[in-house]
This record gives structure tokens, sequence and C-alpha cells, in this order.
């Protein structure tokens, strides 16, 4: 009976320093989990911000607090962080919903904002206000601007994944998140290209081959190259060289099969079974 009692002792005392522990471990500060700034059904790593005219955004917003004391209400405001430090309001505090989930909360919220015309470059940086208190908490959220000559523009990203040891470039922020998250990696950003065609603009169709894990791109060209399936349009670039364009060249090893498009003509010149293919198309 003793050994009985004493086992119940140690199971409850046990239990205990679990739910303990778990106390601990839930008290902390609201954190935000996903903050997405999108223009349209486009996304962006950079706002591409035309500076002479008003440009509208959208924010979709989720928050989620472990606190044990967790504020019924979150309120947000956005400002424009400009280079010199300075923080300019951009709208009026918003109150976003709140999803209870025991002592856990989730706030979501989307609204609209206007970046107003004569902002130079900075971030727009988000910050919430809780409930019952009057000081802003900055998020780790701060998305750059970056002053694009139209809203019809979108930055082109060169990503690498080095456990398969291939290259790819891409326009598509939801892309490139994606393939962030399983371990590929940013290798910088290249320049803008167009969401819409426009003007001297020509299509560039994206293929692919399962086999090789190779990606080509051919701008004005819908024909697949032998054993890759077209995956459509990328974007729109320039195929002529003119005023504030970028020429993107591109390289192809054929022991490894891997293929990259890079702003520096001479990146892979004179490596070992890396081949220059000349100019691919321009960006801005």
């Amino acid at each position: 009976m003793k050994v009985r009692e004493s086992k119940m002792k140690k199971i409850l005392l046990l239990s205990l320093l679990f739910l303990f522990s778990i106390n601990l471990a839930t008290k902390a500060l609201v954190r935000p989990l996903t903050i997405e700034i999108s223009n349209g059904s486009i996304l962006y790593d950079k706002l591409p911000v035309v500076a002479s005219t008003p440009t509208p955004f959208t924010a979709s917003l989720n928050f989620f607090s472990i606190e044990q004391a967790a504020p019924r209400s979150i309120e947000v405001i956005l400002y424009h962080h400009a280079d010199d430090g300075t923080d300019t309001p951009i709208n009026n505090p918003i109150n976003l919903p709140l999803f209870a989930m025991g002592a856990a909360r989730l706030y979501q919220g989307s609204f609209n904002f206007t970046l107003p015309a004569g902002f130079t470059t900075g971030n727009i940086r988000l910050k919430f206000r809780a409930e019952g208190e009057s000081n802003d908490n900055s998020t780790n959220f701060s998305m750059p601007i970056m002053l694009v000559p139209s809203s019809n523009m979108m930055l082109l990203t060169r990503i690498f994944n080095p456990s398969g040891g291939r290259h790819m470039i891409t326009a598509s922020v939801k892309e490139k998140r994606e393939l962030l998250k399983i371990g590929w990696q940013s290798e910088g950003d290249y320049g803008l290209i167009k969401v819409v065609q426009e003007g001297s603009y020509v299509p560039l169709y994206r293929f692919y081959r399962p086999r090789a894990d190779d990606h080509v791109f051919q701008p004005n060209n819908p024909t697949p190259p032998p054993g890759y399936d077209s995956e459509g349009i990328a974007g729109y670039v320039l195929i002529s060289s003119g005023n504030d364009t970028k020429a993107v060249y591109k390289y192809y090893n054929s022991k490894s099969g891997d293929r990259v498009y890079t702003r520096d003509a001479g990146e892979l010149a004179g490596v070992r079974d890396w081949q220059y293919e000349g100019i691919a198309f321009y960006v801005q």
C-alpha cells in the first residue's frame, strides 16, 4: 500500500513539475508569425513604390500570443521609416479582431493602406499597441521600400539549393518563401521585370526538366526545349539594351546539369565544366 502511495506521489510531483515548465514556456510576448503585404496578387520581397504617385497596398497580418494574460485587442500602426531614422505614420491605428483559444489568442486582420507620393527609400515598419498600453512596441517586421518607375514591376531574385546543387531565378516571393523553408538560399536581387506586358517587354517563358531538376528561361519563345515541360510565363523582360537596363547572362554546366543566370558576365568564366551562353535577357 505504501509503495503504491509513493508511486502516486511521484506521479503527482512529476505532473506538477511538467505543468510548471509548460507555464514558464508559455509566458512569452506577443510574437508575429506571418506578415505579408501585397499589391493585388503579387507578393514582393520589397515594396515597389512609385515615388511620383500614391501607391496602394494590402496588408495581411497574423499574431499569436501564448501569454497567460494576453490582451484582448491589438492596435496596429504602419509607419514609413526613412533612411534618416524618422518614423511617419502612414494611416490611423487599426484594431485587429481576436480569436481566443483558451489562454492563447490569435490576432488576424487584413487592411488596405496607401503610401503617399513623395516618399523616398526606406522601410515600411509595423508597430502594435496592446490593450491598455500607451507605448508602441515594434515587431521584428520591416519591409524595404524600392522606388520603381511604375507599379507594374516585380523583383527578380536568384536562389540556390545547396543539397541538390541547383540554381534558379524567380520573381515570385511566394515560391521563394516556400523554397527557403526547405533549405534553398537567396543569392541576391537581379533587377526589375514587368508583371503585365507593355511597351517593348516580351514574355519570359519558364520550362522545367524533372529528371535533371533544371529550369530554363526563354524570352519571347514559348517552345519547350527537348525534354522540358512548360511552366508558363515568369514575367516580362527586355531583349535589347536601353536606358537603365542591365544584362542577365547565362552559364550551363554540362557535367552537373546546373544552369546559372547571373548579372556578372565573368562570374564563371574559365571555371571547369561551365560554358558561357551569352546574354539571356535584360532587366531594369
